[in-house]
C-alpha cells in the first residue's frame, strides 16, 4: 500500500489518485509553457517518448483542436493577406509572400482539417510557421522563403516521414 511520505501511514487510494492528476495537469501546463523549445525539437525530429514534457506536448499538438485551430490560423492568414492593412494589434503578415504560397497554405489547412494522422514532427512544423514571429509568414528577413517552408511542411505531411501508418500515439 502507498505510504504518505510525510506520517509514515498508507496514504489514502483518493489523495493518490489526485496526486496524479495534479501531476498530470502541472506537467500539461509545463507543456503548454515551454512550447516553444518543445515545438523546436518535435521539429527537428526529437521522438516524443524521450521525455513526457515532449510527449504531453505532441499529445496537444496532435489533438483535433488543435489541428483545427492551426487550420483555421492558416485560413486567417490568407484572407488577412487579401485584406488592406488597416491598424491593429496583430503582427501583420507578408501579404505579398503569403499569396503566392496561398494553394500551399490551403491545402496544408486542409489536411490538418482531415483525419488521416500525422505526425508530431510535421505538428510541430506547422505551428511554428504559423506562431514564429521571425519566421517566413512575418519577417521578411525570415530565413526561408514562405512557398518553401510551406511546401516542405506540405511535402513531409504527405510523404511518410510525417505521416503515422497505425495512428496516433505509435511514435
Amino acid at each position: 500500500m502507498n505510504q504518505s511520505p510525510q506520517q509514515g501511514r498508507p496514504a489514502r487510494p483518493g489523495l493518490v489518485a489526485a496526486s496524479t492528476r495534479v501531476r498530470r495537469r502541472l506537467r500539461s501546463m509545463r507543456a503548454q509553457f515551454g512550447g516553444t523549445r518543445l515545438d523546436q525539437e518535435l521539429a527537428a525530429g526529437v521522438r516524443p517518448d524521450s521525455d513526457p514534457l515532449l510527449c504531453e506536448r505532441a499529445e496537444f499538438l496532435l489533438s483535433r483542436k488543435s489541428r483545427l485551430r492551426m487550420a483555421s490560423g492558416l485560413d486567417r492568414t490568407r484572407r488577412e493577406a487579401e485584406r488592406l492593412a488597416l491598424h491593429t494589434t496583430q503582427v501583420p503578415v507578408r501579404a505579398g509572400a503569403v499569396r503566392e504560397a496561398g494553394p500551399l497554405l490551403e491545402k496544408l489547412a486542409y489536411r490538418l482539417r482531415g483525419y488521416l494522422p500525422i505526425s508530431p514532427e510535421c505538428a510541430a512544423k506547422t505551428h511554428i510557421l504559423l506562431t514564429d514571429g521571425s519566421g517566413p509568414l512575418y519577417s521578411p528577413e525570415g530565413e526561408a522563403d514562405l512557398k518553401t517552408a510551406a511546401g516542405s511542411v506540405l511535402a513531409a505531411l504527405e510523404s511518410s516521414q510525417c505521416s503515422e501508418s497505425d495512428g496516433a500515439g505509435s511514435w
